[in-house]
């Protein structure tokens, strides 16, 4: 029982200090981002620009989502808990839509067939963005939800409800902030600070969801003995 109780106190300890490293690296990314729009951007810096595609910073986030994927799979490994391994796959998208602007792309697909017209200062574009995001987020999210019912693992439950709540501030920065943005376009100043919260916000939410997704990792490297394997009854062990 002691053992157990150092455990857990590692664990959280580690998570703990996972999560501050890596908000520290946010915090000085975006800070460094805000002073250098006040030099306007000198072309050697641009690699620091948190909204540039390619950038330093973008690079940072991919590694992040890729941590939670390899995390998830890792976790379904050890039990095959099918709730873990749909988490994995809303990762993947995550990663692959950051590193490749499928929901840019598949816009722009869908503007050309659907012909939509700008509304609310925004463009055809954008609202074909946002139908290819909400599509992908259906698809994902259902299978997270089937997954979650038919789970009867209650650490793989808890650990969903965890990030639920960080895809909901995900989803507020990536899709709500975002269109925001765009609204904003006339006013420069205005502009560029609603793109600070946007990009600055997703990068805080994929460090959160990295150090979730890293502590199960840990919890389940050393189960404690008085709880269940995940995916397996503790009744079935004995």
């Amino acid at each position: 029982m002691k053992s157990s109780a150092l455990g857990s106190l590692k664990q959280f300890v580690v998570a703990r200090s996972l999560l501050s490293l890596l908000l520290l690296a946010d915090t000085i990314f975006i800070g460094t981002h805000i002073l250098l729009w006040s030099v306007e951007w000198r072309s050697a810096l641009l690699m620091l620009n948190i909204e540039r595609d390619g950038s330093l910073p973008e690079y940072f986030s991919y590694h992040k989502w890729l941590v939670c994927a390899l995390g998830c799979i890792w976790l379904f490994t050890r039990g095959r808990e099918a709730l873990y391994l749909s988490w994995g796959a809303l990762f993947f998208y995550l990663l692959l839509d950051d590193s490749n602007r499928f929901h840019e792309r598949g816009g722009a697909f869908l503007v050309d067939l659907m012909k939509w017209g700008p509304a609310l200062h925004l463009r055809g574009q954008d609202f074909s963005e946002l139908t290819v995001m909400a599509t992908a987020g259906v698809i994902l999210l259902s299978v997270i939800a089937i997954t979650y019912r038919m789970s009867i693992n209650p650490e793989a439950k808890a650990f969903s409800r965890h990030l639920l709540l960080c895809l909901a501030a995900f989803v507020f920065f990536a899709a709500g902030v975002d269109m925001l943005h765009i609204m904003l376009r006339p006013w420069t100043t205005l502009r560029f600070f609603t793109g600070v919260v946007e990009d600055g916000g997703e990068m805080v939410v994929a460090s959160v969801f990295t150090s979730i997704v890293w502590q199960q990792v840990r919890s389940l490297q050393n189960p404690p003995e008085h709880l269940p394997l995940p995916g397996i009854p503790y009744s079935a062990r004995h």
